[in-house]
């Protein structure tokens, strides 16, 4: 198992530097997506400067507020990062029969056809943003554990995981009804959810609990991780299941979808 991590470290890092690499060299094409998505970046911070300014979070300070904030901006563009180059390629592979290609790496297919080599300006943004959560735990004087530090690494990896089991449910969908343009970005388009405290979505909405408060857990948790900010039982109970319950279910969507792949191929 220990081979097997180091083995698809080395794949991984191999992939992305040959990803970087080649942005450096086209300069002009890497300036302007980088400006892009620092402006999309500086644009989250001012739309919720103002949100905040006119609604009260319960439980949730204006310090505090702003490590949430920023550990969304690192998660969604590490989840870019990581993930998009994959979601948007995979299912064309699927339709044109490029997937071949990917069964055929002495690696594994879900990992060779999702985490490809990433754009390294989502990368910079992801950075920016831990300069700027480490600017706001100092300007709001908000004491920070070596402990803390690492269950909040801890947990922001655990919700990238969460993150791409979502995504492969979704374009496993491809595999058995054909090409579906929505199921790339499907995840991203809802990432106003992960932007505010799980807590507001507490209620009595069986629809709103299933789906939009275990969502809004993926920077919840990490955010209130590096703050040692003590969570209710039951939030912490349901981002366990659905760790649990994506890491297997998507699992299993992943291997049955290979098998309808190679019998409708063969």
């Amino acid at each position: 198992m220990f081979h097997q991590l180091i083995k698809y470290l080395r794949l991984f890092s191999h992939i992305q530097s040959a990803g970087i690499s080649k942005e450096i060299h086209l300069r002009a094409n890497f300036i302007v997506t980088l400006s892009g998505s620092l402006c999309f970046f500086y644009l989250h911070l001012i739309s919720f400067r103002l949100i905040i300014n006119r609604f009260h979070f319960p439980g949730w300070d204006t310090g505090q507020l702003w490590v949430l904030l920023f550990t969304f901006q690192i998660f969604t563009y590490l989840a870019f990062f990581l993930f998009w180059r994959g979601l948007n390629h995979t299912p064309r592979d699927i339709g044109t029969g490029g997937f071949d290609v990917i069964l055929a790496k002495p690696a594994s297919a879900r990992f060779i056809a999702f985490f490809r080599n990433g754009s390294l300006h989502n990368l910079l943004s992801a950075l920016l943003g831990a300069v700027y959560l480490s600017s706001t735990l100092i300007r709001f004087h908000l004491p920070v554990s070596f402990f803390g530090v690492v269950l909040y690494l801890t947990t922001l990896l655990l919700s990238l995981w969460i993150f791409h089991c979502l995504t492969v449910l979704f374009i496993c969908l491809n595999f058995r009804h054909g090409f579906i343009p929505g199921t790339s970005s499907v995840v991203f388009e809802i990432q106003e959810i992960y932007k505010y405290p799980a807590n507001i979505f507490t209620s009595s909405n069986l629809w709103l609990r299933l789906l939009i408060l275990p969502l809004s857990l993926l920077t919840t948790l990490p955010a209130s991780a590096i703050l040692l900010k003590p969570l209710s039982p039951n939030l912490i109970l349901t981002y366990v299941l659905l760790f649990l319950i994506l890491t297997v279910w998507s699992h299993l969507a992943w291997t049955s979808s290979l098998r309808h792949y190679s019998s409708a191929s063969s």
